[in-house]
Order: structure tokens, then C-alpha cells, then sequence
């Protein structure tokens, strides 16, 4: 059997002394500490500025049905790449959405849309579609693997394979997506990833 509190780490970590091993033994405290807290708030709040001027002059799509809102959310998934380019259609979400997964939760469609703009290189990663459907009148799931290298920090950590399960909830008066919730996977594993997984592989990749 494995020995020591890092049997699980990559080789490359595992034989690495001192302060670099540390440092991943460490991930899961620094996932739920200040540091992340002030990584994430700085990420988010990089919002570009032309996106959010040219917001307010948009219309807005309402009162669409769920089976709509599946049909816009195919094109910009499998076609646009959202997930990966920020190109999404934001006239059929509330400028006020809400956006949540186990590391962070984001207040804003111009928000939300700056940062997915910059967190993937588009060029060296892929989403893939598997399905979106509906669950009832005011919730829309996808279901889709994301993978590719991650452009947020400077060393470009790539990403493996991880299985996205993402619920829309829309609005009972408008009809606009005012919340998107995002549960993620290990493909290979089956494991539900959590805040501190996910923190890891924003540092480490996997």
C-alpha cells in the first residue's frame, strides 16, 4: 500500500521536496481560505467594459417556453462553444443570473460572460455536447464533457476530461434563465468534483 499523505498526487508531485509538494497537500485548505476567496473575487471582476456598455441596449427574448430556450441553448453549446468562448446568447438570460459551482458563485451576465472569455484557450480546448432537455417548465439541464488548457493563469494548466451537468432555472414571469447551477465530474472516475478539486485543477490541471 501507498505511504505518506500523498499517494494520490501525479509522480511529477509526489517526488517533488519540499515547498511544491507542500503546496498541492495543501490545496484543499487553501480551496475554502482567504487566498482563494481573493483569487476568485479578482478573476470575476475583470469585466469588459464594451460588453457591459452594449448590455443595456439589448432586447431581451421573453416569455419563451422551455422547449425554446432548449433549442437556443443546442446552438450556442454544441455550435458556439459558450462554455469555452463566452458567446452566448444573452438575450435569453436576465442580466442579474445567477451563476454557481462548487468554487464560485457569480452575480451577473457580464460578469460571467468576461470570465468564461478568458478562463479557456479556445484554440487548444473543446466542449462537447451529449443532450439538453427539459425537466419541467422552469428548468432546462445540458449535459456535456469539457476538456482542453486553461488560459486564467499564466502557466496554462490543461484540463482532462470532465463531465459538466448544468441546470437553468427560468424565470416563472419572463421566461429568462435567472439561475445556472454546474455540477462537475472526473470522466474517469465517476467522482463528483468539489470546490477544492476544482481549485486544484485551476493550479495543477488534471
Amino acid at each position: 500500500g501507498g505511504s505518506g499523505g500523498g499517494g494520490g498526487l501525479p509522480a511529477f508531485f509526489q517526488a517533488a521536496p519540499g515547498p511544491r509538494r507542500a503546496l498541492v497537500l495543501a490545496v484543499p485548505l487553501l480551496a475554502t481560505s482567504a487566498f482563494a476567496e481573493s483569487w476568485r473575487r479578482g478573476y470575476l471582476n475583470r469585466t469588459d467594459e464594451t460588453t457591459g456598455r452594449n448590455a443595456a441596449r439589448e432586447p431581451k427574448r421573453t416569455n419563451l417556453k422551455a422547449d425554446d430556450i432548449v433549442n437556443q441553448l443546442k446552438i450556442d453549446l454544441d455550435d458556439g462553444q459558450y462554455v469555452i468562448t463566452g458567446n452566448l446568447s444573452r438575450d435569453i438570460f436576465d442580466d442579474t443570473c445567477l451563476f454557481t459551482n462548487p468554487l464560485t458563485e457569480v452575480r451577473g451576465l457580464t460578469r460571467y460572460q468576461s470570465a468564461l472569455r478568458t478562463l479557456f484557450d479556445a484554440s487548444s480546448s473543446r466542449y462537447e455536447l451529449s443532450d439538453v432537455r427539459v425537466v419541467d417548465d422552469k428548468h432546462v439541464e445540458a449535459v456535456g464533457t469539457i476538456f482542453g488548457v486553461l488560459s486564467a493563469v499564466p502557466w496554462r494548466p490543461r484540463i482532462g476530461r470532465t463531465r459538466v451537468i448544468a441546470t437553468y432555472t427560468l424565470d416563472e414571469s419572463t421566461g429568462l434563465i435567472v439561475g445556472y447551477d454546474e455540477k462537475s465530474y472526473d470522466v474517469g472516475s465517476g467522482k463528483l468534483l468539489s470546490g477544492a478539486d476544482i481549485f486544484q485543477r485551476t493550479l495543477f490541471g488534471g
